[in-house]
């Protein structure tokens, strides 16, 4: 948290908890969390640090009160790397038209992708060869 904390402009610190398909077993998971907090917050004179479930609203309502400037960010500055040669932008965006076309592109491509499975044998053979193959 300390070393996240350099980034931030604020003492409040965001951490997100998770991702996808993560809390399939949430009781585990905020077990976990609530003695990890507990941990932090009885230690956190030596620490500097104190920790808490909080809400985005909760958050950005603390950031407010900080009453700092902030600038105006006008492009696109979010690029998320999925794997080696996967890179996400443009999730802030406005392009509704390029939206719609990847969307329907997608639909194509997955369409396109179940008839070939559902055309292509599940096996394929040779009755001949079967048959000779059998010994009587």
């Amino acid at each position: 948290a300390k070393q996240r904390g350099d980034i931030f402009r604020t003492n409040n610190v965001l951490i997100p908890y998770g991702c996808d398909f993560n809390f399939q077993n949430a009781w585990m998971k905020y077990k976990n969390m609530d003695k990890l907090i507990e941990y932090i917050n009885e230690h956190s004179e030596e620490l500097g640090i104190t920790a808490q479930y909080s809400t985005l609203t909760n958050y950005f309502e603390a950031v407010h009160d900080a009453n700092n400037t902030w600038g105006v960010k006008t492009r696109d500055f979010f690029p998320y790397i999925d794997n080696k040669d996967s890179y996400w932008t443009g999730f802030y965006t406005s392009r509704p038209n390029l939206k719609q076309l990847v969307r329907q592109t997608d639909a194509l491509m997955r369409s396109t992708e179940q008839i070939n499975v559902l055309s292509t044998p599940l096996y394929s053979f040779n009755r001949t060869a079967m048959m000779e193959s059998i010994s009587y």
